[in-house]
C-alpha cells in the first residue's frame, strides 16, 4: 500500500477487513492454510492465527520440503494427543532441511520437537511456554547443525536427551530451571561453555557426559546440585561457582572427584 502511495500521490485507498499475515516462505504458507483459514478466504489474518489449532507428528513431521518454519511465531497452537507419551509432539520431527524456525511466545516446546533436524540453523523459541514443568525429551537431538540457542525463562525442566548430539557451542540456563535430566547435552563435542542458573537442584546421569570440547560450567547455585558420578565423565571443563560455596561443592557428593577444577567466581 505504501509503494503505491509513493507513486500515485492523491491516491485513496480503504482497507475493507482484516490484513493477512505475509509469510516469507510460500511453501510454508501452503501447509499452514488450509489449518488457520477459518473463513477460506484465501489468507490467514492476525486474529484467524490466534486460534489454538491442534498439531500432531503428522501435520509437518518428516517433510523434507520444509525449509523455513519461521512464520510458525505467528501462529497459535496446541499439541495433539500422542499414543505412548502426551507431552511429546514432534511437530518438525524429522524435517532434515529445515534450516529455520520460530515459536510463538505463549505456547509450547515439547519432547522431539525438532528431533533429528539436522539442517536446524536458528530458531527462536518462546519467551515462556505453557509447558514449563513437561517432562518429555529429545527437543532438539540430532540437530547437528544449530550452534546457538535461547531458552525460555520459565521452562523448569530439561528432559532426557534434549539436546544430545547437537552442534551447540554454548548454552545458558536459565535461573527457573530446576533439573537438568538423563543424557541432555551427551556427546555435545562442540560445546565449549555451559552456564546453569540459580535455581538448580539435580544434574542427572551423563547430562554433560562426553562433551570433550567443554572448557567452561559456570553454576550460580549456592547449594551444590545432586550429580552422579557419571555427570561430566569424559569432560575436561572446570566449574566456576559462587566464591562463598567453593568449599560446599569441593565436598558435595560426586562433586569431591572435581576438587582440583573447582573455582570461586563472582556473579
Amino acid at each position: 500500500m505504501d509503494e503505491l502511495r509513493k507513486v500515485f500521490n492523491r491516491l485513496v485507498l480503504k482497507l475493507i477487513g482484516e490484513p493477512f499475515i505475509r509469510f516469507s516462505n510460500n511453501l510454508f504458507f501452503e501447509l499452514c492454510l488450509p489449518l488457520w483459514d477459518a473463513d477460506k478466504d484465501g489468507g490467514i489474518t492476525y486474529a484467524e492465527a490466534e486460534a489454538a489449532v491442534t498439531i500432531s507428528d503428522e501435520t509437518f513431521g518428516g517433510r523434507t520440503d520444509i525449509i523455513d518454519a519461521t512464520d510458525f511465531k505467528y501462529l497459535n497452537w496446541k499439541p495433539g494427543q500422542n499414543s505412548e507419551r502426551n507431552s511429546v509432539c514432534g511437530v518438525f520431527k524429522n524435517c532434515t532441511n529445515l534450516r529455520y524456525a520460530a515459536i510463538k511466545d505463549g505456547t509450547y516446546l515439547r519432547g522431539a520437537m525438532f528431533l533429528n533436524c539436522t539442517s536446524l540453523e536458528q530458531v527462536e523459541l518462546p519467551v515462556t511456554v505453557l509447558d514449563y514443568l513437561s517432562n518429555d525429551g529429545g527437543a532438539f537431538q540430532n540437530c547437528s547443525s544449530l550452534k546457538h540457542i535461547t531458552l525460555p525463562l520459565n521452562k523448569q525442566k530439561y528432559a532426557s536427551h534434549y539436546f544430545e548430539e547437537s552442534g551447540l557451542e554454548k548454552l545458558e540456563f536459565p535461573d527457573a530451571v530446576i533439573e537438568i535430566s538423563d543424557s541432555v547435552c551427551f556427546k555435545c563435542k562442540s560445546l565449549v561453555e555451559v552456564v546453569i542458573g540459580t535455581g538448580i537442584t539435580t544434574i542427572k546421569n551423563i547430562a554433560f557426559n562426553s562433551c570433550s570440547s567443554m572448557v567452561s560450567c559456570y553454576i550460580k547455585a549456592v547449594i551444590p546440585p545432586s550429580i552422579t558420578q557419571w555427570t561430566f565423565d569424559n569432560n575436561p571443563c572446570n566449574f566456576y561457582v559462587p566464591r562463598s560455596s567453593v568449599d560446599a561443592y569441593k565436598t558435595a557428593t560426586n562433586w569431591s572427584k572435581y576438587t582440583s577444577r573447582i573455582y570461586g567466581y563472582d556473579f
